[in-house]
């Protein structure tokens, strides 16, 4: 596995989750999301992404993101998170 490719893969779904806001990732709360994609080097990968509340009065949002080898004989991974807040009003 590419580990920068993989990164690269991970900041890019976060940063898509990021611009949509938390309305939309608020929607996906305690749900799974996952996609095949194909890196720049033809690498296959799994790309998961979970999103749960951080604390109980619900106004932070923890987005992980784990990109995975699509590689039989290998079970690395590399993971980032993202926290988004409820908007000020």
């Amino acid at each position: 596995m590419d580990e920068e490719e993989a990164q690269a893969l991970a900041q890019e779904e976060l940063s898509r989750v990021e611009a949509a806001g938390y309305a939309v990732a608020s929607e996906h709360i305690d749900t799974v999301v996952l996609k095949e994609v194909h890196g720049a080097s033809g690498t296959g990968y799994e790309i998961e992404v979970s999103y749960q509340w951080r604390g109980g009065e619900h106004e932070e949002i923890l987005v992980i993101c784990r990109v995975t080898s699509k590689e039989w004989f290998s079970h690395r991974h590399v993971e980032e998170s993202l926290h988004l807040r409820v908007p000020e009003s």
